[in-house]
């Protein structure tokens, strides 16, 4: 019984922090919906300024893991600058701890830190994003490459983000996003 109340609570955060963030921040700020019967999902694009680059998320399947799936996360690296930016990696880093109710994942998209999402699940290095140009990425992660099955629960949503950095080192954009 305690099992059930506990399933049920956990559902209820998830369903009710989707439901926020959906309102509150905006669809730019959530993942594209898990696809259907192999058609791609609806696009949306969520934005984050950076000095130099700027993140876009187009896609994120399946939006609703589970420790059998396969997570594809797709964008683009935008530069307005006047300058190309070689050598630029994007990581996709995730964070294990699930986000707790409405203000959770409110203040994971709006201004979470970046340490949360501790483990790097994927990266690509992007050779060149040209002035005023873009290059999209897309970034992977194997069936049970995210260590959800060795967690009591996997459901709940949890906490993603991209991060740009520079060939130096230096941290020039992040997107934060869910997954469930």
């Amino acid at each position: 019984m305690k099992y059930l109340t506990r399933l049920r609570h956990g559902f209820g955060a998830g369903v009710i922090g989707l439901a926020l963030t959906l309102g509150v921040v905006g669809l730019g700020a959530v993942p594209a919906q898990a696809s259907t019967a192999g058609s791609p999902a609806p696009t949306t694009t969520a934005a984050v300024k950076g000095k130099g680059i700027q993140l876009s998320l187009d896609q994120v399947t399946p939006t609703s893991l589970t420790a059998k799936d396969k997570l594809v996360v797709s964008g683009v690296a935008r530069n307005p600058g006047n300058q190309g930016v070689k050598n630029l990696t994007v990581a996709l880093r995730f964070g294990y701890n699930a986000l707790s109710g409405q203000d959770g994942v409110t203040d994971w998209v709006d201004n979470g830190d970046v340490a949360t999402t501790y483990v790097t699940l994927d990266e690509v290095k992007l050779k060149n994003v040209p002035a005023h140009g873009t290059t999209p990425f897309t970034l992977k992660v194997e069936p049970g490459g995210m260590g959800l099955s060795s967690y009591a629960s996997s459901f709940g949503p949890r906490p993603i983000s991209l991060v740009a950095t520079s060939s130096k080192d230096k941290q020039l954009d992040v997107l934060r996003s869910t997954v469930v």
